[in-house]
């Protein structure tokens, strides 16, 4: 699971605190599917899920409230924090 938090570029930001990358290279290879097939694959098994996505925006992608989703994602750096507050501003 490390390698597909780490190494197949769907993800982006501090290793704590990962969001999905915005990469259309990324999503013609269909490396998003894949990925999303391998953690599948693994929780089903027992295994571990991917421990490092962002957990307040995680928390606002399946529907928790978050108060003040641009406090929290002042903490990512770069291209990760300009995609995450497009993403938030959208829904």
């Amino acid at each position: 699971m490390k390698a597909t938090a780490t190494e197949m570029g769907v993800l982006e930001g501090p290793p704590d605190k990962m969001i999905f990358s915005c990469c259309l290279d990324l999503l013609r290879q269909d490396k998003y599917r894949m990925a999303g097939q391998l953690v599948h694959w693994s929780l089903m098994n027992g295994g571990p899920g991917i421990p490092v996505l962002h957990a307040v925006l995680y928390d606002f992608w399946v529907g928790i409230d978050v108060q003040n989703i641009s406090d929290y994602i002042s903490d990512l750096g770069g291209q990760a924090k300009d995609v995450g507050l497009q993403v938030a501003y959208r829904c």
